[in-house]
């Protein structure tokens, strides 16, 4: 009797002891994944710190390239309209510095938006899921999509100027030399050729190239602003999420 208690009692005994040990490693086991999970967290916080300044640097310095870009397509815009207010009509000689001016004006503007090396990188890396606020993530997403669109139309626009306005110009045996004499960066001599102004303003043709001109220039404007509220949004949100 005795020797079958202290059998009952050594395996009760070991019993306990393996109960313990195996308490010991587990609880260990969880202490080892709860540090590595908090020290995890920790750089991961880290690394989204230094993406958020980089991105906040980079969508601020979007933000003033936008602010130009919207200066310089309004101008265009307001150029074109001009020109295209004094179609069909007859000038005086003295207005051809006006019509070069203004010809350069609507032409000689493009708008090209660069994704940036900040928001390649957390796209690229996968990083961006660990943003919790879905709607910047969101807007980070979309971004290139929407400088996409917008380069894309900027891209019609510098077309137009460069297979549809020269070819017309020298149809029309206007020297272009004339117009690009505005530039003075250039600085061109002035064109042994003559300049005549009503030439350009009593052609249809002409007329056409610019209301199509002034349709894309609306619609670059348009995709500049989007852009530039996109832009707003982001680094109002990144600066929430410091």
């Amino acid at each position: 009797m005795d020797n079958r208690k202290s059998l009952m009692t050594r395996i009760g005994e070991s019993w306990k002891n393996a109960f313990r040990d195996v308490l010991l490693i587990v609880v260990s086991i969880i202490i080892a994944f709860a540090l590595d999970a908090w020290w995890s967290g920790i750089q991961d916080e880290r690394r989204v710190s230094r993406h958020f300044d980089a991105l906040e640097h980079e969508f601020k310095e979007a933000l003033a390239g936008f602010k130009a870009d919207r200066e310089e397509v309004e101008s265009a815009i307001g150029a074109t309209r001009a020109i295209l207010a004094v179609m069909g009509t007859r000038q005086d000689e003295s207005f051809a510095d006006s019509l070069s001016f203004l010809l350069n004006n609507s032409y000689d503007v493009g708008v090209f938006a660069s994704e940036g090396g900040a928001l390649s990188a957390i796209l690229s890396s996968g990083d961006i899921g660990l943003i919790d606020d879905d709607s910047l993530s969101y807007l980070l997403a979309g971004w290139p999509a929407r400088l996409g669109r917008l380069n894309a139309d900027n891209e019609i626009l510098t077309a137009s100027r460069e297979q549809e306005l020269r070819l017309r110009l020298i149809a029309l045996g206007v020297p272009e030399s004339r117009i690009a004499g505005n530039l003075k960066h250039l600085n061109l001599e002035p064109t042994k050729f003559s300049f005549d102004t009503n030439r350009i303003l009593g052609d249809a043709g002409v007329e056409s190239m610019l209301v199509s001109r002034l349709i894309r220039l609306v619609l670059v404007l348009e995709g500049v602003e989007m852009a530039s509220q996109d832009a707003e949004q982001v680094v109002s949100r990144l600066a929430r999420s410091k």
